[in-house]
């Protein structure tokens, strides 16, 4: 059977005219985006720096988890042991464990449709466009809808999956003298796999315990389109480290005088100080992150509001090429500068002293920059001197 299918298609000059000019509309709605997205983060990340620079002058570090009433209201720091309330029960399956958190991963052997097409430019503004699609069995969590595959004969997928993921989380836990709930409990990381205990049985008969899971089929060493495999992770109970406030006995997130919420959680037995700073660090990460995210959003919008010019050039393949590399270059120097004067704007706004400041660095630094041209240009020579005119010839005699 043939699991690679070919489709050619070809689109004229004109229609991919038309498309350029809708997508007119798209590439606006990017560069606004990407204008909101860039000055939205830089407020954001001020935000969260004010927040955590509160957070680390006000932390109160409690050595021994202990609630202690006069810390009431509190930013405080508790490292221990969480412990989770009550056994978690895994209802298919019929076996419980001590955790935090349970989750139950199902994998279906399944056909998987994946695509590629290649786009190559005519002589005349056209296009020719050959998708290849190729067919693979695959483990795969979720299920592929083989009835919407491009070629659905000889690859059909069963319509649903007898068993899904799930996830239990415990209702609550203590750390120390504090109790936790769910939301605080939800955040904390660390998740392991875990081979159920002995005497967990399948209520599908069809199930059979293999390895640290259960299989639903013939022979894993062979498997077939819909069978399955199931396996089990949790987060155990450990040590962990939170930075909350402490609301009676519990533990909850601490707002800030901006109205934000503060709440920090690191696995094992983590320094407050050192907490701080590895959100901040996470905090500057993200503004990176954002700050590419936006230039590169914004490059995109540019590239489609120039697409119209590459189309037209398209009309010889060379000439649209050259006249699309150079709408790739011009659009990603316009998405540039026009990202940084966004995000110095946004600094004149949010951070408006450190705006100042830089703004009058760079006016000085352009300054000498354009006086130490001047100097190095060279000195215009003088003139050569004028030459004597030229003797005349003796007169004959």
């Amino acid at each position: 059977m043939n699991d690679v299918f070919r489709e050619v298609t070809n689109r004229g000059w004109g229609s991919r005219l038309q498309g350029a000019f809708k997508g007119l509309l798209f590439g606006l709605l990017f560069v606004v985006l990407a204008f909101g997205l860039e000055w939205w983060n830089e407020g954001r990340a001020v935000r969260r720096a004010q927040d955590l620079a509160e957070g680390a002058a006000s932390v109160v570090s409690v050595a021994d988890a202990a609630v202690r009433s006069e810390n009431n209201g509190k930013l405080v720091h508790v490292s221990g042991k969480v412990t989770a309330e009550g056994a978690l029960s895994e209802p298919d399956f019929n076996f419980q464990v001590a955790a935090l958190a349970l989750s139950r991963s199902v994998e279906m052997f399944q056909w998987v449709e994946n695509r590629e097409s290649k786009t190559r430019k005519k002589v005349g503004g056209g296009t020719e466009t050959v998708t290849e699609y190729r067919y693979e069995k695959q483990w795969s969590s979720r299920l592929h809808d083989s009835d919407a595959f491009h070629s659905p004969d000889g690859h059909q997928n069963p319509e649903r999956m007898a068993l899904g993921n799930d996830h239990w989380s415990a209702p609550g836990g203590r750390l120390g003298g504090f109790r936790l709930d769910a939301s605080i409990l939800s955040g904390l990381g660390g998740m392991t796999r875990l081979a159920p205990p002995a005497e967990a049985r399948a209520s599908d008969p069809a199930f059979r315990r293999e390895g640290d899971g259960f299989y639903r089929g013939n022979s894993s060493g062979d498997p077939q389109v819909g069978d399955l495999r199931v396996s089990f992770s949790i987060l155990p109970e450990g040590t962990h480290s939170i930075i909350a406030m402490q609301s009676g006995s519990s533990l909850k997130p601490f707002t800030t005088r901006g109205g934000r919420e503060l709440l920090l959680m690191r696995t094992g037995t983590v320094p407050a100080d050192a907490m701080f700073e590895k959100a901040q660090a996470d905090n500057t990460a993200l503004t990176w992150m954002l700050r590419i995210g936006g230039v590169a959003l914004m490059w995109l919008g540019f590239t489609m509001l120039f697409k119209p010019l590459v189309v037209l050039a398209d009309v010889l393949p060379i000439a649209g090429r050259i006249v699309g590399a150079g709408v790739g270059f011009v659009s990603f120097l316009i998405a540039v500068v026009l990202s940084l004067v966004t995000i110095a704007l946004a600094w004149l706004w949010y951070r408006p002293l450190l705006g100042l400041a830089l703004v009058g660095i760079a006016v000085v630094a352009f300054y000498f920059l354009f006086r130490r041209v001047k100097k190095a240009e060279p000195a215009m020579p003088p003139p050569p001197p004028a030459a004597p005119p030229p003797t005349p010839p003796p007169s004959p005699a």
